[in-house]
């Protein structure tokens, strides 16, 4: 059986996380997926994957803004993906 960790996605992935994450919020989550003892307390669904994305695209690009050399290579191609999540 597979399943959704959400304790882990609540937390602050790194960037390389970033294009999975993606893909996760275009997917239909089976109910099984999320049978963790904390799914029904955390309120983890797809808006607010995709708020915690949109969240990210923000810190990243204040990021960009204060200093470009600060980036990592990850970092630029996560901010690239994430604007994908608005389209």
């Amino acid at each position: 059986m597979q399943f959704l960790d959400i304790k882990y996605l609540e937390q602050d992935l790194s960037s390389d996380a970033v294009p999975e994450l993606i893909k996760l919020s275009k997917t239909n989550w089976p109910a099984e997926w999320i049978a963790t003892s904390h799914a029904t307390n955390s309120g983890v669904n797809h808006q607010n994957l995709i708020n915690s994305l949109n969240y990210k695209k923000d810190l990243l690009g204040e990021k960009i803004k204060n200093n470009i050399l600060s980036l990592s290579l990850s970092d630029l191609l996560a901010f690239e993906a994430l604007k994908e999540i608005n389209n």
